[in-house]
């Protein structure tokens, strides 16, 4: 079973309480619903381990075909953070902050504004 089939099916293919922290963009997330994802991040991550998410935020699927010159073929999920502040609470885990930010130079980086949510579950720190 693929690990995209083991995430649909409920259980990634590790041990409750596994990881110390998880560094994960929301965008791999969206194609197996928000809520199962989240779920299973809780289940994984340690008492007191760490949850980073990056994302674009906004209220649609960019679909873009071109980036600095450069055809491509790429989506862009947006989300809003207070929705996913939703999603991670509901899951068991806390907020500890939200950062918002605008794009850097269009020469940098894809011109969309960037969340960055830092959360916890609840429990004794994690050992890094």
């Amino acid at each position: 079973m693929g690990s995209a089939s083991l995430v649909l099916a409920g259980t990634l293919p590790v041990e409750s309480s596994s990881f110390p922290r998880w560094d994960n963009l929301v965008e791999q997330a969206k194609k197996f619903g928000l809520p199962l994802v989240f779920r299973e991040m809780h289940r994984v991550l340690q008492p007191g381990g760490l949850l980073l998410l990056a994302f674009h935020t906004g209220d649609e699927i960019l679909q873009e075909k071109e980036l600095w010159g450069r055809p491509i073929s790429m989506d862009f999920f947006l989300f809003q953070p207070s929705a996913i502040r939703q999603y991670l609470e509901v899951a068991g885990l806390g907020i500890e902050e939200i950062i918002e930010r605008e794009p850097y130079a269009p020469e940098v980086e894809y011109q969309s504004r960037r969340a960055y949510v830092f959360a916890r579950k609840p429990g004794s720190v994690a050992k890094l």
